[in-house]
């Protein structure tokens, strides 16, 4: 089956809310591990149907951004999902509290706890106004974004159909390439520049809900980085500049005396 074929059905996020909430009061009244693992098998497989037929909605609402349904389908999860991504962290919260943890440990890896711990920073009853404010953007910009046409070679292309003339063998096409892809930007750099500053606003705004200085650390959770942090990535660009960068330029020079 090729992915046009996938079946896709809105997800009921009202449902599937009630459906967590019951879930919810499920593992409060556990008397045993085996039934805190049940509700946990439960809340995973209900999770992993809502995300199919999201991710399935998402990945074609990108392909065509001008498709109505999709559009329609991306606005509800946009305005809906703050409040099931809640209950989420309030159930993986009561996993980490849970007085058979040590059980579910044993069922579950440790990475499970510890990225559940992760998602607990990301969210808030008090910033999920902000998330679908940031979902609409998000949404808006990729419409806008896919929208932007870049005058190539006598055709008119998108930003992805470009990128095998930016990877050509010919130089001089390389060069008008990506001078074709900069003006396609600077005729669209106001609504480009609108979406970026509305984006930082409402991200900041969120970060420092959650009790935050600033957007990074919030994003650093949000993409779940359990191994490392802003202060490691730091130490590694140094260590590019300090190592790698001269490295390549011996490398380099090298080759032009080759050459």
């Amino acid at each position: 089956m090729v992915f046009s074929e996938f079946p896709y059905e809105r997800v009921d996020l009202q449902a599937e809310g009630e459906k967590i909430d019951a879930l919810i009061e499920q593992f409060k009244n556990a008397a045993t591990a085996q039934e805190a693992i049940d509700c946990v098998e439960q809340f995973n497989a209900l999770l992993h149907e809502s995300s199919t037929m999201r991710t399935i909605s998402n990945i074609r609402a990108s392909v065509n951004t001008a498709d109505p349904f999709y559009e329609a389908e991306q606005k509800y999860y946009g305005a809906n999902m703050p409040a099931i991504q809640q209950k989420t962290v309030i159930f993986q919260n009561l996993m980490l509290e849970s007085p058979f943890r040590a059980q579910l440990e044993q069922e579950y890896p440790p990475v499970a706890f510890k990225n559940a711990e992760i998602a607990a920073r990301t969210i808030s009853p008090e910033v999920l106004e902000l998330l679908g404010e940031e979902s609409r953007l998000v949404r808006e910009f990729q419409k806008m974004n896919s929208s932007i046409t870049i005058e190539l070679d006598g055709k008119t292309m998108n930003s992805a159909q470009v990128i095998p003339y930016k990877q050509s063998t010919d130089r001089a096409m390389r060069i008008a390439a990506v001078k074709a892809e900069g003006k396609a930007c600077l005729d669209n750099a106001d609504k480009l520049d609108y979406y970026y500053d509305e984006l930082v606003k409402v991200r900041t705004a969120i970060a420092r809900k959650l009790g935050h200085e600033k957007f990074t650390p919030l994003g650093y959770d949000r993409m779940a980085r359990n191994g490392y942090g802003p202060a490691d990535v730091a130490a590694f660009r140094q260590q590019v500049k300090n190592v790698l960068v001269p490295l390549c330029t011996r490398l380099k020079k090298a080759q032009a005396e080759r050459l």
